[in-house]
């Protein structure tokens, strides 16, 4: 292994002697886009990539005949060189793996559909950092992805007053050592006047300064703040910033901005920056207010706010003056894994119709956050009630958020009418979300339950959350009736008794999913409920149904007696999953006629799956699968559990059957019973894996021998 890494790096060292005794700057360009190119290309690629990106290699060339010579001409010395192969064909060019790793790197993916496209994607080295002729690329380039290797610190030097004034995307990732982006020389500091994209990511050094070091100016940086943008920072037209893994960042902006830098900023992307405090800052937010759409701050553990409104150089904002940090376009907001932030927006962001065009807002895993909306410290409290008002919010999801408690601390109005998807997972402190008060009234006034807003979540149609028996008295905040897709998850429910007067709400109902209950049975009779007898009750339009997690689940249903019609006549897809004592899935619950899709996994207390009657009336399954049931012996069993044939018939059709999947049944001797003999459709795939007792006939048939 050490010799053949010798050869190797001795290899790599004779190809970077031959790149480096070419002479002029145009052949050693040309080899680099070669590079671009990938492993094989045509002349005539190679012409209209070299043409778009306007080098100086035509200079003075008015005819297609004259630069086709010219060409031809650069590329004959880059075969002398060794640096392309000569092919049989004459319009094709090729380069050896070893020397397109040393072109460009093995990290970017390449395709020659870019060839007429005036992108460049480099693995930036020592030996080609200052190369005029690649500096004269990156400057003609539009869209410029730099992979940055050991012993570079910084990614272009002596930068002059041009800046990359054809640059709309740029993508620098990987660098240890780096200390800034551009080294600049030049007192001019609009170094990207049409950058619209920048991508910066795993830049991971503790000398890692602001993006631009100008060697004319003599501010003095404070080491303990690592910033990334400052004044010498010129971003006119930048509308999409992303930065990832740069661990030692504390903060994005200096205190000083080019004025007419980040004014069109529409999208903001932040993750695995551990020692970030804040995202947005004053001196940001006053010209992000009319601009930015998308935040999305993710695995910033030290993050805490992500709009910081006041800071020790601004001044004391009143509450008349905050309206100044409105983002009236902000449409999505995401906050992952941030650990200690304690809430999101401040109240003068979200106040009114501030953010009126939200339409997404996820907030997970944020395992201090106490409120949405905090109360802003300093703030003189408003005579009015304050009024939070979301018309365009559409997706609401808050998930694993174990203190928060309240939409906002004290005395308000929140109003939701247009969500359509509402997700409250684990967030077990919550107790409303659309409220006229919250918990600053318990605490300090000691009134009761504060009242839901009926103007909220009307037009809710995909709900999921915990389910908690004291919900059973209070289910009518929401409209059930509109509610087509509802997952709620039971492990808060101490009773064997379900929730089934919830589904009864949801006469609209067509994906139902229950998760990690105790329940014996799912679909049991309940007597009467509120004063009314609750029978023969159904689901007709629901078509998907999964249960999962159910430690104590023996039946979906067995009881026929108070069963007027199958509680699901129209099912389409069955999943169940992790229900260890489940004994089958059949239940007068259900009708199978229309199943089309049956998936089992992780049932180890079924023997089999389904009975010769249900077997018989899944006339329309198009998909079985079952894996990991390690009890299970076979697949359909008798109606009596004695073997028998019932009906006198012995065989089973699916005959809309495409796919079965049968794995890690390791007790399986059969699909069914020697009595039943089972076909398929001739064209049907077939997967049997880790069933060792399983037999498969030559004719179609499959079955076990005794």
């Amino acid at each position: 292994m050490g010799e053949g890494k010798e050869i190797q790096e001795k290899a790599y060292s004779g190809i970077e002697w031959c790149y480096n005794q070419l002479e002029g700057e145009e052949v050693k360009s040309l080899f680099l886009i070669c590079g671009m190119l990938g492993k094989f290309h045509f002349f005539d690629d190679l012409l209209k990539c070299t043409k778009g990106l306007g080098l100086s290699l035509f200079e003075g060339i008015n005819t297609m005949e004259e630069a086709r010579s010219r060409l031809h001409s650069l590329v004959d010395k880059l075969k002398d060189s060794c640096l392309l192969l000569d092919t049989t064909n004459k319009e094709g060019l090729k380069m050896h793996d070893l020397i397109l790793d040393i072109c460009i790197g093995d990290v970017w993916n390449w395709s020659v559909k870019y060839a007429t496209s005036k992108t460049l994607k480099l693995k930036l080295s020592q030996t080609n950092q200052l190369d005029q002729g690649l500096q004269k690329l990156m400057k003609k380039s539009e869209k410029l992805y730099l992979d940055v290797l050991e012993g570079v610190t910084d990614i272009v030097d002596q930068l002059d007053a041009d800046g990359f004034p054809r640059l709309k995307y740029l993508h620098v990732q990987n660098n240890l050592e780096i200390l800034q982006i551009v080294n600049c020389w030049s007192s001019s500091h609009i170094a990207f006047p049409n950058l619209e994209a920048l991508f910066l990511s795993n830049l991971d050094c503790t000398k890692l300064g602001p993006f631009i070091l100008d060697h004319m100016s003599k501010s003095i940086r404070d080491a303990a703040v690592h910033y990334l943008f400052d004044e010498k920072v010129g971003f006119p037209g930048l509308e999409k910033l992303v930065i990832k893994g740069l661990h030692k960042l504390t903060t994005l902006w200096h205190t000083q901005l080019d004025p007419n830098s980040f004014c069109r900023l529409t999208e903001i992307f932040v993750e695995d920056c551990e020692n970030l405090i804040h995202v947005l800052v004053p001196r940001i937010l006053k010209r992000l207010g009319s601009s930015v759409k998308v935040l999305n701050i993710r695995n910033c553990d030290s993050l805490e706010a992500v709009f910081n409104v006041k800071e020790t150089d601004d001044a004391l904002l009143l509450p008349q003056s905050a309206v100044i940090f409105s983002c009236r376009n902000l449409c999505e907001v995401q906050i992952v894994n941030c650990r200690c932030l304690k809430n999101v927006f401040p109240a003068s962001v979200a106040r009114n119709r501030n953010l009126e065009k939200l339409q997404k807002l996820w907030i997970k895993n944020c395992k201090m956050l106490e409120q949405i909306v905090g109360e802003e410290v300093g703030v003189e409290v408003e005579a009015i009630m304050p009024k939070f008002v979301f018309p365009s919010a559409k997706m609401v999801l808050l998930i694993n958020l174990p203190q928060l408690n309240s939409f906002y601390p004290g005395m308000h109005t929140s109003k939701w009418p247009s969500v359509i998807e509402l997700v409250l997972f684990n967030c077990d402190k919550l107790e409303m979300l659309a409220a006229e008060s919250s918990c600053y009234q318990r605490q300090h006034h000691q009134l009761g339950m504060p009242t839901y807003n009926q103007d909220s979540f009307s037009n809710l149609e995909i709900l999921g959350l915990d389910i908690k028996e004291t919900l059973y008295g209070s289910l009518p905040v929401v409209d059930f009736f509109k509610i087509k897709q509802l997952f709620i998850r039971c492990q808060r429910i101490t009773s064997a008794v379900p929730p089934s007067v919830l589904f009864r709400k949801c006469h609209n109902l067509e994906t139902l999913g229950m998760f990690y209950g105790n329940f014996e049975e799912i679909f049991i009779h309940e007597g009467s409920l509120g004063g009314e007898e609750h029978l023969g009750w159904t689901l007709t339009r629901l078509k998907y149904l999964d249960i999962t997690g159910m430690n104590k689940l023996k039946h979906v249903g067995k009881d026929k007696s108070h069963l007027a019609a199958p509680v699901f006549p129209n099912l389409e897809t069955l999943i169940v999953d992790d229900c260890p004592r489940l004994k089958n899935i059949v239940s007068p619950a259900i009708s199978f006629h229309n199943i089309v899709e049956l998936q089992v996994t992780n049932c180890d207390g079924m023997k089999h799956l389904i009975t010769y009657s249900v077997a018989k009336s899944l006339i329309n399954l198009e998909k079985m699968t079952v894996e990991n049931c390690r009890r299970m012996i076979e697949i359909v069993a008798s109606d009596d559990d004695q073997g028998d044939i019932i009906d006198g018939e012995n065989e089973i059709t699916f005959s809309r059957l495409e796919y079965m999947e049968l794995s890690d049944l390791p007790n399986l001797k059969g699909f069914c019973s020697r009595n039943y003999h089972v076909r398929f459709p001739f064209f049907m795939t077939i997967s049997v894996s880790r069933c060792i007792q399983m037999k498969i006939s030559f004719d179609g048939y499959i079955m076990y021998d005794e």
